[in-house]
C-alpha cells in the first residue's frame, strides 16, 4: 500500500478542501493510504476524518499558531 500526503493551506473551507474530500473519499484503500496536512484548523478536518483518513494540522507538529488569518477591513 501507497501512503499519500496531501497539504491543504487554504485559510477556509473552500474549493480546493472540497475537491480533496472527494478526491481522497473515492481513492482504491486496497492500494493508497491519505493523510491530510492541515495548515489551519478548519472544522472540515471531521469530515475527512469521519471518510477514515489520517488528518492533523501543522500547528500539532510544529507548535505553531494554527489560526486561520484574518481578513483586515480597510478603514474608512
Amino acid at each position: 500500500m501507497r501512503r499519500i500526503l496531501y497539504v491543504e493551506e487554504a485559510p477556509a473551507f473552500g474549493g480546493s478542501t472540497s475537491t480533496l474530500l472527494h478526491l481522497v473519499k473515492r481513492l482504491d484503500r486496497g492500494r493508497y493510504e491519505p493523510f491530510v496536512l492541515f495548515r489551519y484548523a478548519l472544522p472540515a478536518r471531521e469530515a475527512f476524518a469521519a471518510s477514515g483518513v489520517s488528518v492533523a494540522t501543522m500547528a500539532s507538529i510544529t507548535g505553531a499558531d494554527d489560526e486561520a488569518p484574518r481578513i483586515a477591513t480597510p478603514p474608512e
